[in-house]
């Protein structure tokens, strides 16, 4: 489900190294990307929800209409139906590879914000030493974070904060929070994230269900506030 949607498509290869996702690799596109549908009818349920968090950001990030049908029909979703994921799947396959073809080497600030989610959970995901924990449950974790972060700063609404994180939460898509390393070690592996400059972090937030904007990182006290906030939302 994840490649389906996101990773799949787009020519990026790289390797994690010890202190970041993705630190090395370079950019071969595929002659053709095949997606079929009947090969997710024996997909563990663990897996379809790695691949939700990724339908839930292209939701936020660009496509309302997304998010929307997602919180209309999450339990139909959790159920599960290949039919009632060709829309999703084509959806998100066709947003991917539209942000591609303008930005295919991610140098003009159009690809980055599909690393909405990523930055905190690529931090995980490297905190845990990429074990114990899935790159979905890391995304979602990253997006609750971002999303409250975006919320401190005046940038997306209560409202709205309030039904990305019901919908998140709803999907069980979030990590348990028994199994995270403290927030502190998290936070030391934002330093390693791959689109920082000079020095310089940056977040992608959303301003609005359908719409984000990549700015500056805050403070690393507002940073930890929100994980915080993030992780405790993570006990059940």
């Amino acid at each position: 489900m994840l490649g389906m949607v996101d990773s799949g498509i787009g020519g990026k290869t790289a390797i994690d190294l010890e202190f970041g996702k993705n630190l090395m690799g370079a950019f071969y596109q595929p002659r053709l990307v095949f997606v079929d549908l009947k090969f997710l009818e024996t997909l563990p349920l663990k897996e379809i929800r790695n691949g939700i968090s990724e339908i839930v950001k292209y939701g936020i990030i660009i496509e309302r209409e997304i998010f929307d049908l997602l919180e209309k029909r999450t339990s139909e979703i959790l159920k599960f139906k290949p039919r009632q994921w060709f829309s999703l799947v084509t959806k998100c396959a066709k947003i991917k590879a539209e942000i591609v073809e303008k930005d295919e080497l991610d140098n003009k600030g159009l690809r980055a914000i599909l690393n909405f989610g990523h930055t905190i959970g690529h931090a995980v995901e490297s905190a845990m030493d990429y074990v114990d924990i899935s790159h979905g449950q890391a995304v979602a974790l990253g997006m609750v974070t971002e999303s409250i972060l975006a919320e401190k700063f005046n940038m997306l609404s209560s409202s709205a904060l309030a039904r990305i994180l019901n919908l998140i939460i709803s999907l069980d898509i979030l990590p348990r929070s028994k199994a995270l390393p403290p927030s502190s070690k998290i936070i030391s592996r934002l330093k390693y994230d791959k689109k920082a400059r000079l020095g310089k972090l940056k977040f992608v937030l959303p301003v609005k269900i359908g719409k984000v904007k990549i700015v500056d990182a805050p403070s690393q006290k507002i940073i930890r506030e929100s994980l915080q906030e993030a992780i405790r939302l993570c006990t059940r």
